[in-house]
């Protein structure tokens, strides 16, 4: 008996089936990318915040509507923290915290308990807006803030602003996510 061959690769209808098979699996495959992208999306809007840089008193490591994504960490001296005041979000550096005293000389420079703070992110050190007495101790559960960009900031060398409690303290700022040219850690 002669065994006759099939060949089901040029048969029309297993020609359909496999295109047909292809194509649910690419869909099932976007599908699962769409979800996962949804879902991290969520997941990092609804356990980290979102910020938006509001003014340039961050400059030049932070610019005037950048987005940023804030992290849950305790302020210490060096990070960036969000602060809610009033109605409005402000990014500014923790810069002393509660019972350390802090000095500002003529060339704005810092010093913390008499020791210089080294600030590698400041462009020009500035005295800016201070009416505060100098030196100044801070008080218990309280952050001493300052913007980067010292002579416009508006921070706690102000009275305006002040020492923040952390219940005011929104989160640390730890990535910049927006625009696309500043991307990266803070």
């Amino acid at each position: 008996m002669d065994r006759i061959s099939i060949d089901h690769r040029n048969d029309p209808q297993s020609t359909v089936k496999r295109k047909k098979g292809m194509r649910d699996i690419l869909k099932s495959r976007i599908f699962i990318w769409c979800f996962g992208i949804i879902c991290s999306l969520l997941l990092v809007l609804l356990i980290f915040p979102v910020f938006r840089v509001t003014d340039d008193s961050m400059e030049p490591n932070l610019h005037k509507g950048d987005i940023i994504l804030a992290l849950p960490l305790k302020p210490k001296n060096g990070r960036v923290a969000v602060v809610r005041y009033g109605s409005v979000y402000i990014v500014r550096r923790v810069i002393a915290q509660g019972g350390e005293t802090l000095d500002i000389d003529k060339n704005g420079n810092i010093y913390i308990e008499s020791l210089m703070v080294d600030e590698p992110y400041i462009e020009r050190k500035s005295m800016g807006v201070c009416d505060i007495e100098l030196p100044f101790e801070v008080p218990e559960e309280r952050f001493f803030l300052i913007g980067d960009n010292r002579e416009t900031s508006i921070d706690s060398r102000s009275s305006v602003l002040g020492c923040v409690s952390e219940s005011l303290i929104e989160g640390c700022a730890a990535i910049c996510i927006w625009p696309i040219k500043d991307i990266g850690i803070i």
